[in-house]
């Protein structure tokens, strides 16, 4: 059996200035080519989380304790500017609300282009043919118009395929995506769900999804983390927790929405 891409040992987060734990004690493997799901209601600590593993928490926290490991290696002892290196190539992130993730004063092209001239060697003929790919590949119509448009020239399910687009742009082998169907209605939600689906088998990506909703859950990841108040409550398999959730807080989650 493959390795972990990615490990999360005894993860503790603080508040810097109160010492108040946000995050207690979190564990959790990602095996290669998997989607594994950190579930949790408002306050949960499964976005701070997800984060971590990025190491791209507010200024006013701190991890407390704990290590996390990418494919063996311990990205705490990693400095900044080799986490910089690792994100975008070796992890990607797709945001909660692409409009405020993406410069408002650069084109769309501009930014996806930056990643790819920072992670990669290729040339300018080279990134724009890829970008118009990449584009192509995450459904979005009229490539050559996309490139050349600013983020609030796209509606909110353009935006969040181009930001899907900008997070695999570089090939990386994992995708951190923090609710990334919140702003969207149930229609551009479903489309959004297909389009990770695809990219899994195409890209074979791990993927760690951060969301409150059960539903989209059910459908895209193997394996669910359910979080309360910074502590994992539940974990397994996505249809046997699901199906046969063994804590209230669990069921009350379920219950809170239509999981079909």
């Amino acid at each position: 059996m493959p390795n972990p891409i990615v490990t999360v040992q005894n993860l503790s987060v603080e508040v810097k200035q109160t010492g108040a734990k946000i995050v207690r004690n979190v564990s959790f493997s990602v095996e290669p080519e998997s989607v594994t799901a950190l579930v949790g209601g408002s306050g949960s600590g499964k976005t701070t989380t997800g984060m971590s593993i990025l190491k791209l928490l507010s200024p006013a926290l701190k991890v407390s304790s704990g290590q996390i490991l990418y494919k063996g290696f311990n990205l705490s002892a990693f400095s900044e500017s080799k986490m910089q290196e690792i994100r975008g190539r070796e992890i990607g992130v797709v945001f909660q609300e692409p409009l405020y993730a993406f410069n408002p004063v650069f084109t769309i092209g501009d930014q996806i282009d930056e990643v790819l001239r920072f992670h990669t060697q290729q040339g300018v003929i080279q990134r724009k043919e890829k970008i118009l790919h990449l584009f192509d590949l995450v459904g979005l119509p009229d490539p050559a118009r996309i490139y050349m448009s600013y983020p609030h020239q796209l509606s909110g399910g353009m935006r969040q395929r181009a930001m899907i687009a900008q997070a695999i742009a570089a090939d990386p082998d994992l995708i951190i995506a923090d609710e990334p169907t919140s702003s969207l209605d149930v229609t551009l939600q479903a489309k959004i769900i297909e389009l990770f689906h695809d990219l899994r088998s195409k890209l074979k990506l791990s993927i760690v999804l951060v969301s409150h909703d059960l539903g989209l859950v059910k459908h895209l990841s193997d394996q669910v983390i359910v979080m309360k108040q910074g502590e994992v409550v539940e974990a397994g398999k996505t249809n046997t927790v699901i199906e046969k959730p063994q804590e209230e807080y669990t069921k009350d989650l379920l219950k809170a929405v239509e999981v079909k």
